[in-house]
C-alpha cells in the first residue's frame, strides 16, 4: 500500500472541519490570530503595488526597488531579532511586533514621498520577520513533536482561508479604483493587525531559557542546520515557479485562456485547505521528516515535466495544467510539512525562535530567488529550462536524510538528544494525526 493511500483511508471519515478545529489554548488562539492576520496581509498584497503606482504615483521600478531593499533588510535581521524573543519571551515580543506592523502598514495610507515610504516598507518587513520568530517559539513549546506539526498544519490551512477573504476584498478595492477605498483598505489592514495582536496577549506566557547562559546566536554555529536551511532555500525556490513562471508560461507558450491561471491559483489554494493535514503525516520524527523532504524534488520534478508538456501538446494543455498543478501542490504540502519536522526536531529547549527564524528566512531568500530562475532559465529555454529546474529541486533534495543524520549525530555528542528521542516517542501516535508555517 502507498504512503498516499495509507493515509487516504485512515482519514476518510474525518470530516474536513473536525481537521481545522483546535484545541483549547494556544493552538486555538494562534488559529484566530492567523486568520485575522492572514486576511488583513491579503487584502494589503491584493491593492499594495497599484496603490503605490496610481494612487502616491510612484514609478513602477521605484516600487520594485522599496520591495526588494525591504525584503533584503528582512532576511539580514530575521534571525538577530528572534533572540528577543528567546532572551525576552515570545508573548511580548510577538504583541509588540504584531503592532509594530500594524502601525507601520496602516502608515502607508498617509506616507507622501519615496523616502517615507521606504522606511515604512522596511519596518514592516522588520516586524513582520519578528512576528514570525516569535510565533514559532510559541509553537516550539508545544509538549510533542506531533502536537507541534498538526496545529502548524490547520495553521496554514486557516490561513488560506484567510488569505482568500483578504484577497476577495482587495479585488473589490481594485474594481472601485478610488484612492479612498485604496486608503481604507490599507488602514483595516493595520486594525485587523491589532485585533490579532490583542488575541495573541490572551496566549500563556512561554518560559525562554536564553537568560541563563549560552551562545547569544546559536543556530548560526549549528553546522547541519545551516547545511539543511541551504538546501531548504533551494527548494523554496519553486514558489517564485509556480507563482511566476507559470502564469507567463500559459500567456506565452500555450494557446489556453488566460483565465486558467486563476483557476490554477483556486485549484492550489483549494487543495492546500483541504489536504495540507493529509500531506503533513509522518513528519513529526526527524528521520522520517528529512524523508518526506528528500521525495519533495522528485515531486516538483513530475510536476516540471507536466508544464513542460502543455507548452507542445495543444489538445492536452489543459488537462496537462491541471495535473502539473495539482503535482506541484502535493509537493508543496510536503516541502511545508517536512520544513516543519525538521526545524522543529533540532531546535534546543529555549532556542525555538533563532531556529524558526532561521528556516523562515531560508524559506524567504528562496522565495525571492525564484523569479530569477525563472526569467534565466524557463522562459528562455521552454521544456529543456523546465527539466533543468526539476532536476535542480531533485538534487537539492536527496540529501536530506544524510544531512540530517549527521544533524542528529551531533546532537548526541553534545549531550543534547532531546529532539531526537521526543520525537521517536511520537512515531506510533504520528501515523493517525496530521501536520504544518512564515
Amino acid at each position: 500500500m502507498t504512503w498516499l493511500a495509507k493515509h487516504a483511508r485512515s482519514s476518510r471519515t474525518k470530516p474536513i472541519i473536525s481537521w481545522l478545529s483546535l484545541p483549547r489554548g494556544i493552538a486555538r488562539l494562534l488559529g484566530c490570530a492567523v486568520l485575522v492576520e492572514t486576511a488583513g496581509v491579503s487584502l494589503y498584497l491584493t491593492i499594495g503595488l497599484l496603490y503605490f503606482t496610481r494612487v502616491m504615483h510612484l514609478p513602477v521600478a521605484q516600487v520594485g526597488a522599496v520591495m526588494t531593499g525591504a525584503a533584503v533588510v528582512g532576511l539580514l535581521i530575521g534571525v538577530p531579532v528572534a533572540h528577543l524573543a528567546d532572551r525576552y519571551g515570545a508573548r511580548p515580543v510577538l504583541v509588540w511586533a504584531v503592532v509594530g506592523q500594524a502601525v507601520a502598514t496602516a502608515t502607508y495610507a498617509l506616507v507622501d514621498s519615496l523616502t517615507t515610504y521606504a522606511l515604512t516598507a522596511c519596518l514592516a518587513v522588520a516586524f513582520e520577520r519578528t512576528a514570525y520568530a516569535a510565533r514559532g517559539a510559541i509553537m516550539g513549546e508545544l509538549p510533542q513533536n506531533k502536537d507541534k506539526i498538526t496545529t502548524r498544519a490547520k495553521l496554514r490551512s486557516i490561513g488560506q482561508i484567510g488569505a482568500a477573504v483578504g484577497g476577495a476584498a482587495g479585488g473589490l478595492v481594485l474594481q472601485l479604483d478610488d484612492p479612498s477605498a485604496y486608503r481604507t483598505a490599507l488602514l483595516t489592514n493595520g486594525v485587523l493587525l491589532l485585533i490579532s495582536a490583542y488575541v495573541s496577549t490572551r496566549m500563556p506566557d512561554v518560559k525562554q531559557l536564553s537568560s541563563s547562559g549560552g551562545l547569544r546566536l546559536e543556530v548560526l554555529r549549528d553546522r547541519p542546520y545551516l547545511t539543511l536551511a541551504s538546501m531548504n532555500a533551494l527548494l523554496a525556490m519553486h514558489f517564485g515557479l509556480f507563482e511566476v513562471a507559470m502564469p507567463f508560461w500559459i500567456v506565452h507558450h500555450t494557446t489556453v485562456p488566460e483565465g486558467l491561471v486563476g483557476g490554477l491559483f483556486v485549484l492550489n489554494t483549494t487543495m492546500i485547505v483541504v489536504f495540507q493535514m493529509l500531506f503533513s503525516r509522518g513528519t513529526e520524527e526527524p528521520h522520517s521528516a528529512s524523508k518526506v523532504m528528500a521525495r519533495v524534488g522528485f515531486i516538483f520534478l513530475l510536476a516540471c515535466l507536466a508544464f513542460a508538456l502543455s507548452g507542445s501538446q495543444t489538445s492536452l494543455s489543459v488537462p496537462l495544467l491541471v495535473i502539473a498543478t495539482s503535482v506541484y501542490t502535493i509537493g508543496e504540502m510536503m516541502h511545508i510539512a517536512g520544513g516543519w519536522g525538521v526545524s522543529f526536531a533540532l531546535a534546543p529547549p529555549g532556542r525555538h525562535a533563532q531556529y524558526q527564524a532561521l528556516w523562515g528566512t531560508s524559506t524567504a531568500a528562496g522565495i525571492a530567488a525564484g523569479p530569477l530562475i525563472t526569467t534565466t532559465l524557463v522562459l528562455p529555454f521552454g521544456i529543456t529550462g523546465w527539466l533543468a529546474v526539476g532536476t535542480g529541486f531533485a538534487l537539492a533534495s536527496c540529501f536530506f536524510p544524510t544531512v540530517m543524520r549527521w544533524a542528529l549525530r551531533t546532537r548526541t555528542r553534545n549531550g543534547d538528544d532531546s529532539a531526537y528521542s521526543a520525537g521517536e516517542a511520537d512515531t506510533g501516535v504520528a501515523e493517525s494525526s496530521i501536520v504544518k508555517e512564515s
